[in-house]
């Protein structure tokens, strides 16, 4: 069997937000965000991918110079000696639980540049990395896509009572 690929590793995460639509809405509006309950789905969804023989997926490794940053999900493919440093950024309607102020749209993609430009300047380990970012709000869509341009894969679907989520993945 083939080792794995970022491209299944983004329609895997596609697959998940297809299937938890009214999940993530529904967390999406809840004081905190919903980046840590999307970390443990995904890191469960990567578990069953389908590298050449043994997958491991593991939550918050220190794979970065600095020991007091962590990589939200590695995954290995043991066999082919492969593995991805995945960061997540999941927008919320609120800023943190601390704040019931709403949180800025339109910075929220510098978050996601942060975490490519520490996948690439910081990690310790000889990785491929890729950062996910999903996305409701229209704004911090026009805003993400206004930065990015075609430097990032973005992939929609619709979710319940209207609402639209983008799938952004940079490796």
């Amino acid at each position: 069997m083939p080792a794995i690929t970022e491209k299944q590793i983004f329609g895997w995460a596609q697959g998940w937000a297809k299937n938890k639509g009214e999940e993530i809405v529904r967390n999406f509006m809840q004081k905190g965000g919903w980046e840590g309950w999307a970390q443990v789905e995904l890191a469960n969804v990567f578990q069953t991918l389908p590298g050449d023989g043994v997958v491991n997926v593991e939550r918050e490794v220190h794979a970065y110079q600095n020991a007091r940053q962590a990589v939200d999900i590695k995954i290995t493919d043991v066999n082919q000696q492969k593995s991805f440093l995945v960061e997540l950024k999941c927008e919320s309607l609120f800023a943190s639980a601390d704040s019931a102020t709403q949180q800025a749209g339109n910075k929220f993609y510098l978050n996601f540049q942060d975490d490519i430009q520490k996948l690439r300047l910081r990690t310790k380990q000889q990785s491929q990395p890729l950062a996910l970012m999903f996305i409701i709000s229209d704004e911090a869509r026009r805003e993400t896509d206004s930065f990015f341009g075609d430097s990032v894969q973005r992939e929609d679907f619709s979710l319940p009572d209207g609402w639209t989520l983008s799938i952004y993945l940079a490796g």
